[in-house]
C-alpha cells in the first residue's frame, strides 16, 4: 500500500514540474484568442521563433479594392502549419495595431476574428495541417496607400512565428 501512494505521489510531481518547467504550454486549436489581436502572439506561453520564416504571404489585387492574401510555404521540404492569423495594418499610421478592411470570403478551414470591427482579421477554425491558406479581402473607404498584411503563423504548439508582412498594398493598388 505504501509503494502506491509512492508512485502516486511521484507522479503527481512529475506531472506538476513539467508543467512549470514548459510554462503551462496552452493552444487554440480553433483559432486565435482576441486577445492576440493587438501584437498578434499565439498566447501559447512560449517565445516565437527567431529563425527565419519558412512562409510566405502573397497578395493579389482582383479589383474594386479586393485582394487576395495567402500563406504559403517556400519549398515543399517545410512543414504543414496548423494555425495562423491575418491582419491588413497601417504601420505608419496614428493607430499601427489597428485591423484594416474587412476580410470577405475565405475557406472552411478559416474564420472571422473580429478585433475591431466585424470580419477586420482572420484566422484557423481548426488546428489541421495545412500547406497554404488563401483569404479575400476587402479595403477600407480611405484606401490601401500603407497598408501592409501582417500574419502569425504557427507549425506546432511550440514553434511559430510573428512578423510576417507583405509590400506596401498601394504600391500596387491605383
Amino acid at each position: 500500500m505504501m509503494f502506491g501512494r509512492k508512485v502516486g505521489f511521484l507522479c503527481a510531481v512529475t506531472v506538476a514540474a513539467a508543467a512549470v518547467l514548459t510554462g503551462g504550454v496552452m493552444s487554440f486549436p480553433s483559432g486565435a484568442p482576441s486577445s492576440s489581436c493587438v501584437d498578434m502572439v499565439p498566447q501559447h506561453r512560449v517565445a516565437p521563433q527567431v529563425t527565419q520564416n519558412p512562409y510566405r504571404l502573397t497578395v493579389d489585387k482582383l479589383g474594386d479594392g479586393t485582394f487576395t492574401v495567402a500563406i504559403e510555404k517556400k519549398n515543399s521540404s517545410i512543414l504543414d502549419f496548423k494555425g495562423f492569423l491575418i491582419q491588413a495594418r497601417n504601420p505608419d499610421s496614428s493607430a499601427p495595431t489597428t485591423p484594416r478592411g474587412q476580410f470577405t470570403s475565405f475557406p472552411p478551414e478559416a474564420k472571422a476574428l473580429d478585433c475591431n470591427r466585424m470580419g477586420d482579421s482572420v484566422t484557423h477554425k481548426s488546428n489541421v495541417l495545412k500547406a497554404s491558406v488563401m483569404v479575400n479581402w476587402t479595403a477600407p473607404p480611405e484606401g490601401v496607400n500603407g497598408i501592409k498584411f501582417t500574419a502569425a503563423v504557427v507549425q506546432s504548439q511550440t514553434v511559430f512565428w510573428l512578423g510576417l508582412q507583405s509590400f506596401d498594398l498601394g504600391a500596387i493598388a491605383p
